[in-house]
């Protein structure tokens, strides 16, 4: 693989908010020329992959505001409460987004959330033996409107494809984490 080299030159802050900052970093391309790069820095998530005993993946139905929409998700939160470890947040978040706690934690590679708009990177987690511990209406905070979806594993695919489109977008992440909790023997 050619590793081709940009010179980043500087980068400026652009506009600060409650919870995002977006930079515009200047740079050369390849041929030389000044370039900028606009982009958003926010405190980097954690992903939560709840698998039950029973082979059940647990999923939500969240309302997004930038999108407008509901979007099939899986349990996830920022990394923004001082002095809190990773698991403790994935723990933290599963709990407080689907009511469910997890047996164990398998963590998975850290990777670039959305490298062309953001610098954040994601925290991975197959929780495994999730047990329903709170029988309450899980809501998450007051700027959430989550529903809780509980799908055999073995149903996943034939989920993502019924589902419809008007109904609720798809995080693809899904699919590509159960492969990985497959290829690791955590799911059939």
């Amino acid at each position: 693989m050619k590793n081709v080299s940009l010179t980043i030159k500087d980068k400026k802050l652009l506009f600060q908010g409650q919870f995002t900052k977006l930079w515009g970093t200047n740079f050369l391309d390849k041929a030389g020329k000044k370039q900028v790069w606009e982009w958003v820095e926010k405190k980097d998530p954690v992903l939560i992959f709840p698998i039950t005993n029973d082979d059940k993946i647990v999923l939500i139905k969240n309302f997004r505001v930038p999108l407008g929409k509901y979007m099939i998700e899986i349990p996830a939160g920022l990394l923004d409460k001082a002095g809190e470890s990773v698991e403790n947040a994935a723990r933290r978040e599963l709990l407080e987004e689907t009511g469910y706690e997890a047996g164990e934690l398998h963590t998975l590679k850290k990777y670039g959330a959305w490298g062309g708009i953001t610098s954040m990177c994601a925290h991975v987690f197959i929780a495994t033996g999730c047990k329903k511990t709170q029988n309450i209406n899980i809501a998450g905070d007051d700027t959430e409107d989550i529903t809780v979806i509980e799908i055999e594993a073995d149903k996943l695919l034939d989920f993502y494809f019924a589902l419809p489109e008007d109904e609720a977008l798809f995080n693809m992440n899904i699919l590509g984490i159960y492969e990985i909790a497959k290829a690791k023997g955590l799911v059939i």
